[in-house]
């Protein structure tokens, strides 16, 4: 069993749906949402629901609120299926690495002229 939660203008409403129902999809609507307390609290009830590990993450790539499938590690980034599926991570990764070759470049030429 899972929750399926529905938002419209006179509020959400939440119902009970058949297992096979991946909640994190269920809940993909609800980050459009105008108030931040209602979503939040809806991924949380699903992230208990659906048995799946941690707390509600914040997606490093779009910025919006996930329920990971693992327990994200600290100090690393996080990144919901979405982003996954545009290779966002791939381009972080590179865009970084361009970031601290340029600093390495930077600070070898010491002043020369």
């Amino acid at each position: 069993m899972g929750l399926k939660l529905d938002t419209h203008s006179g509020g959400m409403r939440v119902e009970v749906v058949p297992a096979f129902v991946d909640p994190l999809h269920a809940f993909a609507s609800l980050l459009g949402f105008q108030s931040a307390f209602a979503p939040f609290l809806a991924l949380q009830l699903a992230g208990v629901l659906s048995g799946r590990a941690g707390h509600v993450t914040l997606c490093d790539g779009c910025g919006r609120p996930y329920l990971p499938r693992r327990l994200p590690r600290p100090r690393t980034r996080h990144f919901c299926d979405d982003c996954w599926g545009v290779n966002v991570p791939a381009r972080l990764r590179m865009r970084d690495y361009l970031a601290r070759k340029r600093r390495r470049g930077e600070a070898g030429d010491g002043g020369q002229a």
